[in-house]
């Protein structure tokens, strides 16, 4: 037999029982895919491994089999009915199924040893024994640490690092005393319970791993929350690394509540409401250092906490917090912030933020930030580039800004100071105090002002921004704010504690709404806590230039205190004046005054003070403006007279308003003061001018004028006044020095003359009285006028009315229904020749044209020159259209009976009539003939205004005494005892009869004769008064009555006797040339021949009216 070495046969029976385990296996295999093998003989022993793992607390299990798995291509044990007991043997979970890996080394060594465990279903309970102690399954949680919690960052991140080193020396410690290499979770799930047993959360569907290899363990896990509060889905990662050395922690929740988590981690419960978020948490920390980073990202909805007492509404904030504790830094970046008054993003980083023990470095940053300070501020504040660098107090109960810049709009915005928590402010007291300075480099707008001015700081200042202030830039600001616990202790802030000065440009107030606003303002303006002031250094209102001004509100509380505006200028007062009179006050209506009719530049002081209200009594305001209007001008005040080169001064306030100055009123210097009184008392204005004026300003007022009046006249007026009513005013005119012509009455006053008139007008009961007054050395008037509420004269009542030699009447007047005037005069004497009709001029008769009548009962009327009336009445009508009726009647001088009549025909033409006991005398005193004496006339014709005008004389039983034609046609005839008579007693007619025809500039007779006991006589021809030229021709018939005799017989009378007036035996005879040189002439042979062959011998006159020249009318 061969002999085999111990190698041989070692290898020999290792292959053998390599052969015998393949075969077990393959039978195992066999089995196995049969089904599950029951391992009811080893169920102890693995019960006893896994009680082992856990310190000794217990593990049951239902059932042990021995199983393929499919998935993962191996053997496994599965365990079903998994209990998993604590110290007091009471059931902290149980699990559904659970594959467990044994040890092949310590199975082979027949020893069980587990070193995976993978279980799948069931429940596990995380259990709060203490405030510090927790239980999972039964098994102890490293405890947390006890003590009062920390009071500081340090604090709390030295109580971190103990936790955490704990926490890692403690699975150190478990990693070292156990088998296990994993542990898995599938569908599981865990309930968490506090001290007393009440649920306080439940996750679902969790699952986890835990791997230890190497000295480290890896833990990961999910689940699925239910019940409020609790997130939708939460997950973790914690690995450990170098043995334990370090440890990285990954916690992230879903679509959790904050405030739910809060509630029963019993955290803040009354401060947090809402706020749903997606939270995730990365840490790092490690044996050396502890806690090295932290990092929390989340984005959380709508909800609610409360801060410092103030609940805070949130919507949304997404971003991310890390912490780096080798700087000791703590950045925080939002990029999302919508919560409370907060809106925009913001980056924000802390130095030193916890390790240190002195002030921490706090730098903030926003490129858009929006800070919501209502219901103090009107709307929420928009800050841009904000950049903020500032010192945190170890306390936190104070921050020292070093450096705050922020944009607002176009301006940059500059600050610094402190602000810290009050230390236990009282009742009414602020919880902070603050010391800040800031500046403002524009431009800023009105709404930027606005937005950061506070609502109830200045109500009245804030106001009259908002109401008047249409535009305008804010240059430039300083301020400085100083905030103490009792700031507001009286209901206000503090004088010193605001002190705010600035400079506006380009500012536009529009102190009513429908007038030109105040423009192009620009000044300095100072704001304290309870004070406000604008210095205006210049602005525009119109056409105004302002060059100095103020708006001061001295107190800003209480409210309703006193403010004042004050504003000094320079410009052209009319557009000022325009825009007033086109504004709600509708002045140029009201008064029909037109604005550009005055001219002028105006320099002025205005002052307002009212209080700061929103409406105010008008007893409570009280303004004044005080200035002087040069260059003044008025145009139109009468018939293209003009106000010029005026100098006014004007004082004005809520209780009077006074006007003085001078000016040119034409060619005269006017002095005048006007005073008004403003309130209730009912006193009227009072107007006081003097000037001394002339004839033009005279004429044009419609006093007597320049065809009156020469030289100057000085005035004086006094009047009280309401609007346009005037209520009573004197006038004092000095007429001494004027020379006063009135021709038409025969009046003359000259130069050097005494002379005065005063007028006297008021509104007294029963109307509008005027009592009138002129003095001087030959005429005087005295009466009392009434007025119409129209200014028209309804009533006069005349004292004395005297011109010497023309009048000396006293009476009155009134005014009819019809607006026509009646004079009822009585006096001494009247002297109407003025206004009789001027028979040489048909057509233009009277001077009356006015609608009056007059009754005149007078001693004396004188008619003419040399021509009255004694024991006289006179009643005359006149219209606008002329005199229409004249009768005066009464006696001559040698009391014969005279009357004279006028009376104006439908057609235009007017009939006339003088009846007369005296003839010569009239003839004396209307036509100044004097070669007539006695006799009685009768006028009758009728005045034509566009045909020749026609009367009919007859004078009876008259003497012609010293009639030059006359005397020396009965020279040439040789009837010289005819001329004696003539030129001595006269000669006598006992009728004369002239058939007078009037027109073009002519007197013509055609047909006149005259007739007597001695002498008888015809004429016919013409004589124009104007130039005197004359032709007339007739015939003279000596001893008439025997001369005519045979004139009665027919036929026989005719041819021998010749016309009407002639006789047997006449003279012819003609008168050519003119008045003052009239060439007469006889013919002898006449005489001797009979009548109708006399007329051989004539050389007849025209008797025909010449014809009108072309563009001449017709008289």
């Amino acid at each position: 037999m061969v002999r085999q070495t111990a190698t041989i046969v070692f290898f020999e029976i290792l292959g053998g029982l390599l052969f015998l385990a393949v075969a077990a296996c393959a039978f195992l295999a066999w089995r196995l895919a049969q089904g599950p093998v029951e391992l009811t003989a080893f169920k102890d022993e693995i019960e006893q491994a896994l009680s082992q793992a856990r310190d000794g607390r217990k593990v049951e299990l239902e059932r042990v089999q021995l199983q393929w798995s499919p998935e993962r291509r191996r053997i496994d044990i599965a365990a079903r009915g998994l209990v998993f007991r604590d110290a007091a043997q009471v059931a902290r979970a149980r699990i559904d199924r659970a594959d467990i890996t044994l040890s092949a080394s310590s199975l082979l060594l027949g020893d069980v040893e587990i070193v995976a465990l993978d279980m799948h279903g069931g429940n596990i309970e995380l259990r709060q024994l203490s405030a510090t102690d927790w239980t999972i399954a039964g098994e102890p949680l490293p405890p947390i640490p006890e003590g009062q919690l920390p009071q500081t960052p340090r604090e709390w991140l030295e109580l971190t690092n103990r936790y955490l080193l704990a926490l890692m020396s403690g699975a150190g410690e478990v990693i070292s005393g156990i088998e296990l290499e994993r542990v898995a979770l599938e569908r599981i799930r865990l309930d968490v319970t506090d001290r007393s047993a009440e649920p306080l959360a439940k996750l679902a569907g969790v699952s986890g791993r835990l791997v230890v290899d190497d000295g480290d363990l890896s833990l990961s896990g999910a689940a699925r929350g239910q019940g409020g509060g609790m997130p939708a889905g939460f997950a973790f990662d914690v690995a450990t690394s170098g043995r334990v050395s370090s440890v990285d922690v990954e916690i992230g929740f879903a679509d959790g509540s904050i405030a739910g988590l809060s509630r029963r981690a019993g955290i803040s419960p009354t401060r947090l409401s809402g706020l749903p978020a997606d939270i995730a948490f990365t840490a790092r920390a490690t044996r050396a250092r502890g806690l090295e980073r932290v990092s929390v990202v989340t984005e959380a909805g709508r909800g609610a906490l409360t801060l410092a007492g103030r609940n805070v509404a949130v919507s949304r904030i997404a971003g991310r917090m890390d912490y780096l504790k080798a700087e000791d830094t703590l950045m925080v970046r939002l990029a999302t912030l919508d919560a409370g008054p907060l809106r925009g993003e913001i980056i924000a980083r802390v130095d030193n933020a916890l390790e240190a023990e002195d002030r921490r470095t706090l730098n903030l940053s926003s490129s858009d930030l929006r800070i919501d300070a209502t219901p103090m501020f009107e709307r929420p504040w928009r800050l841009r580039d904000l950049d903020v660098e500032a010192l945190i107090d170890p306390s936190f109960q104070g921050l020292d800004i070093s450096r705050a810049r922020f944009r607002i709009g176009s301006a940059r915005v500059r600050a610094s100071g402190r602000i810290a928590r009050a230390s236990g402010p009282g009742a009414g007291e602020l919880p902070l105090t603050a010391d800040i300075a800031a500046e403002l480099d524009g431009p800023a707008g009105k709404r930027d002002v606005l937005d950061f001015w506070p609502v109830a700081l200045g109500d009245g200042a804030r106001r009259f921004l908002v109401q008047k202030v249409e535009a305008g830039r804010l240059v430039s600001a300083r301020a400085r704010l100083r905030l103490r616990e009792d700031s507001l202790a009286q209901g206000f802030l503090e004088d010193d504690a605001l002190d705010v000065s600035f400079s506006v440009a380009q500012v536009r107030v529009r102190p009513l709404p429908d007038i030109p606003p105040i423009e192009a303002a620009s000044g300095t303006g100072y704001l304290t806590g309870n004070s406000f002031r604008i210095d205006i250094d210049r602005a525009e209102y119109s056409s105004i230039s302002i060059n100095s001004g103020e708006v001061d509100f001295p107190r800003l509380n209480p409210k309703g205190e006193d403010f004042h505006v004050t504003a000094t200028g320079t410009g052209d007062i009319v557009p000022v004046v325009k825009s007033i009179f086109n504004s709600r006050l509708q002045l140029e209506t009201a008064t029909g005054f037109d604005p550009d009719r005055l001219s002028g530049q105006a320099r002025g002081t205005f002052r307002l003070s009212r209080p700061a209200l929103e409406k105010v009594a008008p007893g409570a305001l009280e303004f004044s403006v005080r200035g002087e209007v040069r260059d003044a001008g008025l145009t139109d005040i009468a018939d293209g007279l003009h106000l010029t080169a005026a100098t006014t001064d004007i004082d004005l306030d809520e209780t009077r308003l006074a006007v003085s100055g001078f000016g040119q009123l034409g060619p005269a210097t006017v002095n005048f003061d006007w005073r008004d009184s403003l309130g209730n008392d009912g006193e009227p204005s009072r107007l006081a001018a003097r000037s001394v004026v002339t004839p033009d300003i005279l004429n044009r007022f419609g006093l007597l004028g320049r065809p009156y009046v020469s030289g100057q006249v000085p005035v004086e007026l006094t009047a009280r006044l309401d609007g346009e009513t005037v209520y009573s005013a004197t006038a004092r005119l000095d007429l001494d020095d004027a020379r006063i012509d009135l021709a038409e009455i025969g009046w003359l006053k000259p130069p050097g003359e005494p002379a005065s008139a005063e007028i006297d007008y008021a509104i007294r009961q029963g109307g509008r009285h005027a009592a009138t007054r002129l003095d001087s050395e030959n005429a005087r008037l005295v009466g009392d006028v009434l007025l119409g509420e129209d200014g028209r004269l309804l009533k006069a009542d005349l004292e004395r009315a005297y011109l010497e030699g023309r009048a000396d009447v006293s009476g009155e007047l009134a005014r009819g229904e019809d607006g026509a005037l009646a004079f009822s005069l009585t006096g001494p004497f009247l002297d109407v020749s003025n206004a009789m009709p001027d028979f040489g001029a048909i057509g233009n008769a009277s001077g009356f044209s006015r609608p009056l009548t007059l009754d005149a009962e007078v001693e004396r009327l004188a008619l003419g020159d040399g021509l009255e009336m004694m024991g006289a009445r006179l009643a005359a009508i006149s219209t606008a259209q002329g005199l229409q009726s004249f009768v005066a009647s009464g006696t001559s001088g040698d009391d014969a009976p005279m009357e004279a009549r006028y009376e104006l025909q439908p057609d235009g033409s007017a009939d006339i009539g003088i009846e007369s006991g005296n003839a010569g005398f009239l003839f004396r005193a209307m036509l100044g003939i004097e070669f007539l004496d006695d006799g009685r006339l009768s006028v009758s014709g009728r005045l034509r205004p566009s045909a020749p005008s026609q009367f009919d004389i007859t004078i009876r039983d008259a003497r012609l005494r010293d009639a030059p034609f006359l005397t020396q046609i009965l020279s040439l005839g040789s009837l010289r005892g005819l001329a004696d008579t003539l030129g001595g007693d006269g000669v006598l007619f006992s009728e004369i009869i002239l058939p007078l025809r009037v027109g073009s500039g002519r007197w013509v007779v055609d047909g006149g004769r005259a007739s007597g006991p001695a002498l008888g006589l015809t004429a016919n021809g013409w004589l124009e008064p104007e130039t005197g030229a004359l032709n007339f021709d007739g015939v003279l018939v000596p001893s008439f009555g025997v001369n005519s005799a045979l004139g009665d017989i027919p036929i026989i009378g005719d041819l021998v006797v010749g016309r009407e007036g002639e006789g047997i035996f006449s003279l012819t005879y003609s008168v050519r040339g003119s008045l003052d040189r009239a060439q007469v002439a006889v013919n002898p042979l006449s005489a001797v021949t009979p009548g109708v062959l006399r007329r051989i011998f004539e050389n007849p006159a025209e008797t025909e009216l010449p014809l009108p020249e072309a563009g001449e009318a017709e008289n």
